[in-house]
């Protein structure tokens, strides 16, 4: 079985708003991946982490490669950009 891998990247409008608002934190992002096994209909999305650093909390953000949105928890948790300066203040 082969498997065939698209990277899902988070935007550079994305990067750039979530250096906006954690200014002194420290942030790191992890690309995702679509993987599709060939000859199946079976797929996976591993999606693409944000790791903030906030007055000694850790958020883990997750993006599924659709527009800005980012994810908490899994695709039913949207975190808007509201919610996340709540979270980080």
């Amino acid at each position: 079985m082969e498997l065939s891998s698209k990277k899902i990247e988070i935007s550079l409008d994305t990067k750039k708003r979530i250096d906006n608002l954690t200014k002194v934190n420290q942030v790191r992002i992890i690309d995702g991946n679509y993987i599709d096994f060939e000859g199946t209909n079976i797929s996976c999305i591993n999606p693409a982490k944000v790791f903030i650093k906030a007055r000694g909390k850790e958020l883990v953000l997750l993006f599924y490669g659709n527009g800005n949105t980012l994810y908490l928890y899994d695709q039913s948790n949207k975190c808007t950009w509201k919610k996340l300066k709540e979270l980080l203040a």
